[in-house]
């Protein structure tokens, strides 16, 4: 909180919630949720997605009795989505879960292979009545159509839908397409470092915003470097930061 962060985004990528049950999901939300609040103004997201349907709308369930702000969710990695209209059937499902929450799609297709320009799964939730329908977590900025598909959902009635980068080391990039929010591991230890990406190009001060982002990229460079997995570097990292 002190470093400016201002929400948590709880069984994401980093947070490995694929290796997880249920049950562990459901106890983990609940966790972060009851120990957010004892810091005003943060917020939580909660990723449900899940490989069965019917777990993931159990913990969207959840997430909305137990008082998070926010829900989001991955589509399934293995029986996978064949078409762009049974995704937006799919995520319909789960965001009517917590149909008082808003709720975010998580493109991920570095990690899923699930490939479909967001651009179009927006107007088929859309075409769905997905009330509740808030926008996409894209981490798919290194995959085609990144950053024109970002600005076509940008675009779309009047910036009815946000995007939040899921890529620390393009902050500035996402920045430049109009993208104001942003989720990623570094921000566990390093929000301060990556708001000052945020003011120094508020400012116009595109020199210092670049300097900045060279020294995120490289302590990005450091975290996965300390071990093989993108999700035990953060953690590593993290050994330092917490008692």
């Amino acid at each position: 909180n002190s470093t400016g962060v201002g929400y948590v985004f709880v069984s994401g990528t980093t947070g490995e919630s694929v290796k997880l049950t249920t049950e562990e999901r459901l106890m983990q939300a609940k966790m972060y949720v009851d120990e957010v609040k004892k810091f005003p103004g943060m917020k939580v997201i909660v990723h449900v997605g899940a490989e069965c349907l019917a777990d993931a709308v159990r913990m969207g369930q959840n997430a909305e009795s137990i008082g998070a702000d926010a829900i989001a969710a991955m589509p399934p990695s293995f029986f996978k989505p064949a078409t762009v209209q049974a995704l937006a059937a799919h995520m319909c499902a789960i965001g009517s879960s917590a149909p008082s929450l808003p709720f975010y799609y998580y493109h991920i297709p570095s990690m899923n292979s699930v490939v479909f320009p967001m651009y179009d799964l927006v107007l088929e939730m859309e075409k769905n009545g997905a009330p509740n329908f808030a926008g996409i977590k894209y981490t798919g900025l290194y995959t085609h159509p990144s950053f024109m598909d970002v600005a076509k959902i940008l675009g779309y009635k009047n910036n009815k839908y946000e995007v939040l980068s899921g890529r620390d080391e393009m902050m500035i990039e996402a920045l430049a397409s109009g993208i104001t929010g942003f989720v990623g591991s570094q921000y566990n230890y390093a929000g301060d470092l990556y708001n000052s990406i945020r003011f120094a190009w508020q400012k116009g001060d595109i020199k210092r915003a670049r300097e900045i982002q060279l020294t995120a990229i490289n302590l990005l460079g450091i975290a996965l470097g300390t071990l093989d997995s993108a999700q035990d570097g953060p953690k590593s990292v993290m050994s330092f930061v917490l008692p």
